[in-house]
């Protein structure tokens, strides 16, 4: 139980947890989601791959591996207000945690719903060498399948 560690690690250490915030969990499991649901093609489980989930109050950014979440990081909402800035938070994570996994981040999944002329994912397909795909959330979910046709992936 995620919550029962972060408030033991806390206590050992002598601090006070005041809030868990499982938003990095969530995108992880939405991209497990979508690949058991077969929307979204399953990387090797052996590679690491880097999620992004653009909410109102920036993104988040994690790579996981498998079932495993490596690691995570809050993209602050000022990044997200140009494409220069956007793509180069996205480098610097990619570099950063490149570095510290062993054969490095095999795809970049951006959760993002079918835009015209591929909105941030097209950019940042542009701009990065690995491959760049979207993938959505909610596939195979209860709340996704409760989304009507015409608004699906137009999140």
């Amino acid at each position: 139980d995620v919550l029962k560690i972060s408030k033991a690690i806390c206590d050992a250490a002598g601090l006070k947890l005041p809030a868990l915030t499982p938003r990095q969990y969530a995108v992880a499991e939405g991209y497990r989601a979508a690949i058991a649901s077969g929307t979204e093609p399953p990387d090797s489980p052996d590679d690491a791959v880097a999620l992004i989930y653009p909410a109102g109050n920036g993104a988040e950014f994690v790579v996981v591996r498998d079932t495993q979440l490596l690691f995570s990081r809050t993209i602050p909402p000022a990044v997200l207000q140009s494409e220069q800035s956007f793509v180069g938070d996205v480098r610097r994570n990619l570099a950063i945690v490149g570095g510290q996994v062993p054969g490095g981040i095999a795809a970049v999944y951006l959760a993002e719903g079918d835009a015209p002329g591929g909105g941030w994912s097209g950019r940042l397909a542009a701009a990065l060498s690995i491959p760049v795909r979207t993938f959505d959330p909610l596939a195979g979910s209860p709340a996704g399948q409760a989304v009507p046709p015409q608004y699906a992936r137009a999140f």
